[in-house]
């Protein structure tokens, strides 16, 4: 394998010792920062959102999540919310679709 031979758990020993020689969530590298504080704001709001009923979670998920998938190419057509069974998330799309 190539890196592992001679000097293999040198490579290793400066691979973490750069991981983690910055302080745990300020970003890294440096310019982005701001870009990866929020992904991760916004991932902590999905997780929060998405550990509920499916219902709750198409009324609760964040604008940016939900509405790429709704405006994607066919994808209403293919869900056909009106022959949904679940009367709750049928509601619920119905009002998070313009």
């Amino acid at each position: 394998m190539y890196g592992y031979g001679w000097a293999g758990d040198v490579n290793l020993k400066f691979i973490f010792d750069r991981l983690f020689s910055v302080q745990f969530g300020i970003g890294y590298p440096e310019h982005r920062r701001e870009s990866q504080k929020k992904s991760r704001d916004l991932l902590t709001a999905v997780s929060r959102a998405t550990h509920r009923k499916f219902s709750e979670i198409v009324q609760e998920i964040d604008e940016a999540v939900i509405r790429p998938v709704l405006e994607f190419p066919g994808f209403l057509k293919i869900l056909d919310i009106d022959t949904l069974g679940d009367e709750e998330l049928k509601k619920s799309l119905k009002k998070r679709v313009r």
